[in-house]
């Protein structure tokens, strides 16, 4: 596919997330949407095209329990170990392993723009 991220793209991601001002400005945009219209008891959160899974990772850690979804296995290897709830699943977003009830909410950040 042309917009597929290579292995090593997956990997500077995974190192700059933390810090970068994109990702930084994307987590206070969501938070604050996530406490304006999420409930901290709803249960489950599915995470999109979750890369290398650090969105996911940091939502778990706070208490919901998160699905993180990701077609690249590549991306999935280099998901970081939550202390949190977190499940990983290798799918496409487009045939989504799941029902239609099966989560409270979902995630697609940064993924509209690379289908």
């Amino acid at each position: 596919m042309p917009n597929e991220f290579r292995s090593d793209r997956l990997a500077r991601l995974s190192v700059i997330e933390g810090r970068h001002f994109w990702f930084a400005g994307r987590r206070a945009l969501f938070d604050r949407l996530r406490r304006k219209y999420l409930r901290r008891s709803a249960g489950r959160l599915l995470d999109v095209g979750c890369g290398t899974g650090s969105e996911a990772a940091r939502i778990s850690s706070e208490g919901l329990v998160v699905v993180g979804l990701d077609r690249r296995s590549e991306a999935l290897r280099a998901a970081r170990p939550s202390a949190g709830r977190l499940g990983m699943l290798n799918a496409d977003a487009v045939h989504l392993p799941c029902g239609g009830e099966s989560f409270d909410a979902v995630l697609l950040l940064d993924v509209l723009e690379h289908v």
